[in-house]
């Protein structure tokens, strides 16, 4: 004698992991001005330098951030479109941080490649000194979109580790 197994409902369950695995990364942009940047992934510094820019322009509202939300990556612009005018430095700090000029040599081997890498930077860091409106959106979009899935498990933990603060 055989079970009959009833019809299950499968829910789609999507985690983290398929987050990350599904979503597109934009890893070049084309500025304005015809500069390739690639963009670079947010790391310990890159990270402290964005958390400037939301403590010095806009600390008040990381409150408001709902890291569970399906709306993070738009609370989470948002924020830091807010916090922009009051840390101006900050900004340009951070996006120096996460572009490269496309071309540039991680670790250079030759005194020429070393040049040719400041020469980039050189050229690039004039333009990022005073980005153009749509670039600067566009970079920080394409930062959001790579790192959101991160940023929002990070927040997360940070939520679960000041719960946890809260309840003793």
């Amino acid at each position: 004698m055989t079970a009959k197994k009833s019809p299950e409902v499968v829910e789609e369950v999507q985690t983290e992991v398929d987050v990350l695995t599904e979503r597109t990364v934009t890893d070049r942009l084309e500025l304005s001005n015809g500069t390739e940047v690639q963009i670079k992934r947010l790391r310990t510094r890159e990270m402290l330098k964005l958390l400037r820019i939301f403590t010095h322009g806009a600390g008040a509202m990381l409150g408001n951030i709902d890291f569970g939300s399906e709306e993070f990556a738009e609370q989470l612009v948002a924020v830091l479109l807010i916090a922009i005018p009051d840390a101006e430095d900050e900004v340009t700090e951070f996006i120096q941080a996460m572009v490269v000029p496309l071309g540039y040599e991680e670790k250079p081997k030759t005194k020429a490649a070393k040049e040719a890498n400041e020469a980039l930077v050189s050229d690039l860091n004039e333009t990022l000194d005073n980005l153009e409106l749509d670039d600067l959106f566009d970079i920080i979009s394409a930062i959001i979109t790579n790192e959101g899935p991160e940023l929002q498990s990070l927040g997360k933990k940070l939520q679960s580790i000041l719960g946890t603060f809260q309840n003793n």
